[in-house]
């Protein structure tokens, strides 16, 4: 079930960043979030669906990108056909080991697994990115990869939200850790 309230965009990519830090410390990762293209800062959406999305997705990137790699965060604001609504875009991009595009056409199927990633001895159970895709589908929105081996992954999300009134602010914020 869906349940929509008031939710600030930088507080869930604080608390994404907060969750990740110790394995983006752990593999050395460089991390950048950047929210400049985003003017209003607070929607109504599931912060608890939104979030469990984030997270599995720049939880794979940490999993699937070796030591030292680089996982960038960009959310992006466009306008939306709906009245009172924006389009955000979250674009997750890592260089790290990729998929190949014949997985590509399968990473939203449950129990899908890469061949490389089970010889590599990557842990998992292959339902990530079908919860994912499922949970996005119930919010209205849309997720899109492109990946090349050996060069890494990156994930478009695409969510109408609408937006709440009187919390127009422009964001300059380009955090990097």
């Amino acid at each position: 079930k869906i349940d929509e309230n008031e939710v600030s965009i930088p507080d869930v990519l604080h608390d994404l960043k907060t969750i990740i830090q110790g394995n983006i410390q752990a593999k050395q990762h460089d991390l950048y979030i950047d929210t400049q293209d985003v003017v209003h800062e607070s929607v109504h959406t599931d912060r608890l669906r939104l979030n469990q999305v984030l997270l599995n997705i720049v939880g794979n990137a940490i999993k699937f990108t070796p030591v030292g790699g680089t996982i960038r965060i960009k959310v992006l604001e466009k306008p939306c056909c709906l009245k009172g609504y924006s389009t955000f875009e979250f674009r997750i991009k890592d260089n790290g080991i990729g998929m190949s595009k014949d997985f590509q056409k399968h990473i939203f199927d449950s129990f899908s697994r890469e061949r490389t990633s089970t010889k590599s001895g990557i842990s998992g159970t292959g339902l990530g990115m079908a919860i994912t895709k499922n949970l996005l589908d119930a919010m209205g929105g849309t997720i899109e990869v492109e990946s090349e081996k050996g060069k890494g992954s990156c994930f478009e999300i695409l969510l109408d939200l609408k937006i709440v009134k009187d919390h127009e602010v422009v964001s300059t914020k380009n955090e990097n850790s």
